[in-house]
């Protein structure tokens, strides 16, 4: 009786724990209108917080809606060796999550807004600085003029993430340009993808569709030669008009792509190499294993 006892005990208390740390929310709780002009950029900033501080366990639905995001801030002026003319935040920020589903609802679209700078810009004016170096990001006397955007969904040291229902809208159209930065017939290859996984496990996304970056569509990487990253699953994707790849593999094992498709890489406004529909790459002195 005292081992049946102790052992209801346990359950019951693992029942409470688990209800204590598994919630739902909606963007919109954070204060999101998905009108398609309204500045939600704040909402997914909460949101991210409100899960990074629980460590994930949860579920945030994004209602139908057009949610305009991004934020850049001019760090050039700070006379910091380390900062670039423009520096980009990610919008869904999400670090050290487990157990957590994003769930997009038919017609929800989370779209970067107009006006953000890419490319080379002076640290001094934040100018646009157009030329014609040769390989400009080599050149260490300009590492401070490259500008970044940010990516829409970033996940760091998660686990058991779902991603879904979600269109991705890079809208590099809209951006300010600067001068090229990387190799292409018209590069821009900075910090501007759809989703970017690092040193992450039991990912999954499915039913995205996922346009216009300057940089790559989804990007997985697995940071030195201790196994991260690794059961990623993307299913019934579409990646579109990127500038560099529709998928770059950097790092990782057990990738499993089914269902999906990328096109028109490099087809756009941006160009950079390779340009290719899946780029499988090692770097980051990693690995690339069984992938299919």
């Amino acid at each position: 009786m005292k081992i049946f006892f102790a052992s209801l005990l346990a359950m019951t208390i693992s029942f409470y724990s688990h209800a204590q740390i598994t919630i739902t929310k909606s963007i919109k709780d954070f204060g999101a209108k998905g009108n398609g002009h309204t500045d939600d950029q704040d909402a997914f900033v909460k949101a991210s917080e409100f899960f990074n501080k629980r460590k994930g366990h949860g579920k945030l639905i994004i209602p139908k809606g057009i949610y305009i995001v991004g934020r850049q801030k001019f760090t050039g002026e700070e006379n910091n060796k380390s900062s670039v003319s423009y520096t980009g935040d990610h919008v869904l920020d999400l670090r050290n999550c487990s157990e957590l589903i994003i769930q997009g609802n038919p017609g929800a679209v989370l779209k970067h807004k107009d006006s953000l700078h890419i490319g080379t810009f002076s640290p001094v004016d934040g100018k646009a600085f157009k030329h014609n170096i040769k390989d400009i990001f080599l050149k260490s006397e300009y590492a401070r003029y490259g500008s970044n955007v940010g990516n829409l969904v970033f996940l760091s040291g998660c686990s058991n993430i779902r991603v879904s229902g979600l269109v991705l809208d890079g809208n590099a159209g809209g951006f300010i340009f600067g001068g090229n930065w990387g190799n292409g017939r018209n590069p821009f290859e900075l910090i501007h993808y759809g989703i970017y996984i690092l040193d992450s496990h039991g990912i999954s996304v499915s039913n995205c569709n996922i346009k216009d970056f300057c940089c790559d569509g989804i990007y997985i990487a697995n940071n030195g030669q201790e196994l991260k990253t690794y059961k990623i699953n993307i299913d019934h994707c579409k990646v579109n008009y990127c500038g560099r790849n529709g998928l770059s593999w950097l790092g990782g094992e057990d990738i499993r792509v089914t269902n999906s498709e990328f096109s028109n890489s490099g087809q756009g406004l941006v160009q950079e190499s390779p340009s290719a529909g899946i780029d499988i790459e090692v770097e980051n002195t990693g690995f690339c294993r069984n992938g299919y």
